[in-house]
């Protein structure tokens, strides 16, 4: 398949995935608080099938770690708001990795201010679980 550089969903400029590994319960709980403030969904791959309810009945992307994930080959580890804004120059989809030590070094603080930036330039950034944006054609 073919990951390209658009059009996204109603005009966007890019679009973002942000994907979620090896958290921990305390993790969990700060991710889900962080989306749920600005009404983003993620994709969450764990390694055991407890906890994840509350974002099964938000519609992520929840995937056991045995579970392929398909998506662009730009994925990066740590999302800051400067990568961000360089992701709407490329009209690409870029997939931000984030296991729970790069989580920690980011801080709840710096995760809910990326979320912001993302909720803030929606109209331009469509930021959606990997799932969706790889099953999304175009008209």
């Amino acid at each position: 398949m073919e990951f390209g550089n658009g059009p996204w969903k109603g005009g966007r400029l890019c679009a973002a995935s942000l994907c979620y590994r090896g958290l921990d319960a305390a993790q969990l709980q700060m991710i889900a608080a962080n989306h749920a403030a600005v009404g983003i969904r993620g994709t969450l791959l764990a390694t055991v099938d407890e906890g994840l309810e509350p974002f099964r009945q938000r519609n992520w992307d929840v995937r056991l770690n045995t579970e392929a994930l398909e998506g662009p080959a730009a994925r990066h580890a740590v999302p800051d708001v400067k990568l961000i804004e360089g992701t709407l120059a490329t009209h690409e989809w870029t997939v931000w990795l984030l296991d729970g030590d790069k989580l920690d070094a980011l801080g709840a603080d710096g995760h809910a201010a990326i979320l912001r930036w993302l909720g803030d330039y929606h109209d331009r950034v469509w930021c959606a679980p990997v799932r969706d944006i790889a099953a999304f054609r175009p008209a």
